[in-house]
């Protein structure tokens, strides 16, 4: 008769804030201090070529060499982009294996996603936008792992004849950066990217406000509820959480550009398109403390809070 071991079973449980610990890293940084950091990354000076003003267009970049996911009009490539990608929209549209190889050549490359914090005022008639980068690696071996599993998920789906949509989101890791007393005012704009065959789904006709559906319950019969069940059946939608530790870095010596609004609210990035709504304001980068939470407890609040409800 084989004994068995009677001694208790040793179990390691970690907090939200432990797990995120063995996350990977993610180098951010607001937008006007990416000359500062590719001074420290000389793997990256060949990706950019930078305006010595910041304008719409300074940032030009390479496509062939490093990979722009993002809409925001700072950005402009000096080549025709992948056909498979869609920086407006922010979609990928794969619908065979050969864009499938174009996906991961450009994951392969290194990754610049560019999130706009739009801060709202209490009348939510005006308020600012800030951009800031995150650039990941794809040589990490950790976001490495999270981008093939993506890619697997994409190549299953594909083998399987079926319509999908994956949305790849940084959103929540984002929420957490900002400061308690802002959380009501502060939103983190293109923050995601989709990848699909089919399109994304509508995003009115899928909004869980029930108050709003009370309202409008005749649409909601007639229109929001078979939507969401045809496309149930029709098209398999899936949101994939990023899940990475972000690193804020910032030129000290490199003013923030603030971008303010008033009553008609523009797109977030588009100052091509948008510029006669947007008024352009540099300030001091110590104001990142108010923009940005850098520590967090474990309740992912904040342990040193801003002093002022607004940036003046």
């Amino acid at each position: 008769m084989n004994e068995t071991d009677s001694s208790p079973a040793r179990c390691t449980m970690h907090t939200k804030s432990e797990m995120d610990n063995f996350n990977p890293e993610v180098l951010m940084f607001p937008i006007t201090s990416l000359p500062y950091i590719l001074n420290s990354r000389p793997d990256l000076q060949q990706c950019f070529m930078l305006d010595f003003e910041v304008r719409p267009g300074w940032i030009v970049y390479n496509p062939n060499v490093v990979t722009v996911l993002s809409c925001n009009e700072m950005f402009r490539p000096v080549y025709k982009l992948n056909r498979i990608w869609n920086p407006n929209k922010q979609v990928f549209k794969i619908k065979c294996n050969d864009d499938l190889d174009d996906l991961k050549d450009m994951l392969a490359k290194p990754i610049v996603f560019c999130t706009t914090r739009r801060q709202e005022c209490e009348a939510m008639i005006n308020g600012f936008d800030t951009d800031f980068v995150l650039l990941l690696d794809p040589r990490d071996p950790q976001i490495a792992t999270q981008i093939q599993n993506i890619v697997d998920r994409i190549d299953e789906r594909l083998n399987s004849g079926g319509k999908f949509c994956l949305k790849i989101t940084f959103s929540d890791l984002l929420d957490r950066l900002t400061l308690d007393e802002f959380k009501d005012l502060v939103y983190w704009l293109n923050s995601e990217l989709s990848i699909t065959n089919h399109c994304r789904p509508n995003q009115l006709l899928q909004l869980n406000l029930w108050t709003f559906w009370c309202a409008m319950l005749p649409v909601f019969l007639m229109a929001s509820l078979p939507y969401r069940f045809v496309r149930k059946i029709y098209c398999h939608d899936q949101e994939i959480r990023f899940r990475v530790r972000f690193k804020l870095e910032f030129c000290p010596e490199t003013v923030l550009v603030l971008h303010f609004y008033s009553f008609d609210r523009p797109i977030p990035g588009r100052y091509y398109t948008n510029g006669k709504l947007f008024v352009e304001r540099d300030c001091c980068p110590t104001e990142l403390s108010y923009l940005v939470c850098r520590e967090a407890q474990d309740d992912l609040s904040c342990i040193e809070k801003s002093k002022s409800n607004s940036v003046e």
